[in-house]
């Protein structure tokens, strides 16, 4: 049973961390130690407790630094070859599991280190294992943008752990292959301090994600279509991949779009890479069937220009998209932009998203 205290540590990390995701979006949330027990000086002598789920064991070095496996803790482990079904991760989340399901998790262990040192901190770690490298990819940048403004003053900021990795306010998040491995860091002799909590959080967890990716097997490379997209003018960490209805359009399949920003003005740049012509004009002619959709000459092999609009709130917004061999890209306006200022002056004019999306298309091979 947790106690008040740890409690009332994980309520003010989650005030903290609060406008990093949506209130729909999940927040992790593993089971702390009870406060006695957690960072209790000397727990670290032993050399660190036990991984108690033997396929993950691999993965978790028992020490790391000042931190090691909580020797009093439990492992918790749902999905393949665990103890219990994957709908337990809803024990393990403040909500939203289900996106974890559509994103077809396979596999979720959660366990937590504690600080040797007797400072009172914890750090749950959470590995979840996906079908694929993709959907771990996906839910990745979904985790850091919350398909919110990546320009919002809290945006999780780039952390160097050996694989894409973001460090938010007391959390980082990193994807290595099909892994995606979730730290949040509690003290609650830091509570009433949130500067001083995400500074420790800050020095401590990235070190102890790097220890657990350089474990893990599979590629550190971010999917093609995200590798295809523009460097210059991109926002940091403004990437955001899915596995389907791209933009909300239907038939689209998967792809990366980002976000950049050129002065006061916004756009974004959608790349749908496809292992043959004809599956990239199937993805061209989904846009082509939109309402509205007009033919662009002169442009590519084929392009349309599309106002899509992606929720029911959103402003519509301009896009040109065009195909060029197995590759669809385009280059639209950003519709968080358009919430908040006049579109002739935060909006690529037309001439100017067909310049951009010229010079990607030339580019490609």
């Amino acid at each position: 049973m947790r106690l008040p205290k740890v409690i009332a540590a994980l309520a003010l990390l989650a005030a903290c961390s609060k406008n990093e995701t949506s209130q729909k979006d999940p927040t992790p949330r593993g089971a702390p130690p009870p406060a006695e027990s957690a960072g209790k000086q000397g727990a670290c002598q032993g050399g660190g407790g036990e991984v108690k789920d033997p396929v993950s064991a691999p993965f978790f070095p028992k020490k790391v630094g000042d931190f090691c496996v909580n020797p009093e803790g439990e492992t918790q482990a749902y999905g393949e070859k665990a103890p219990g079904p994957i709908d337990g991760i809803c024990r393990m989340f403040d909500g939203g599991c289900e996106l974890y399901r559509t994103h077809q998790v396979k596999r979720t262990v959660s366990l937590d280190y504690v600080d040797g040192r007797g400072g009172g901190a914890t750090v749950n770690a959470i590995l979840s294992q996906f079908a694929s490298s993709d959907h771990a990819y996906a839910m990745f940048t979904y985790r850091v943008t919350s398909n919110d403004d990546p320009t919002r003053p809290d945006m999780p900021r780039k952390a160097e752990v050996g694989a894409p990795g973001a460090l938010g306010t007391g959390s980082l998040y990193a994807v290595k292959g099909p892994y995606l491995l979730e730290l949040s860091y509690v003290n609650a002799e830091e509570s009433g301090d949130e500067k001083k909590l995400k500074a420790s959080a800050d020095r401590q967890l990235p070190g102890i994600g790097r220890a657990i990716l350089e474990k893990l097997p599979g590629s550190a490379t971010p999917p093609a279509a995200v590798a295809l997209l523009p460097s210059e003018q991109l926002i940091p960490m403004g990437v955001s991949f899915t596995m389907s209805k791209t933009l909300g359009v239907e038939g689209t399949g998967n792809g990366a779009h980002g976000f950049y920003k050129d002065g006061d003005r916004r756009y974004r740049v959608l790349v749908l890479p496809r292992e043959d012509q004809d599956q990239a004009k199937d993805v061209l002619k989904s846009f082509g069937k939109l309402k509205g959709a007009q033919e662009e000459k002169n442009l590519g092999e084929a392009a349309f220009k599309v106002m899509l609009q992606e929720q029911s709130d959103d402003p519509k917004s301009e896009w040109i998209v065009a195909r060029k061999g197995k590759l669809v890209v385009g280059v639209g306006d950003d519709s968080f932009a358009l919430k908040s200022g006049d579109a002739s002056r935060v909006a690529l004019p037309r001439d100017e998203k067909i310049k951009r999306l010229k010079s990607i298309l030339d580019a490609s091979k």
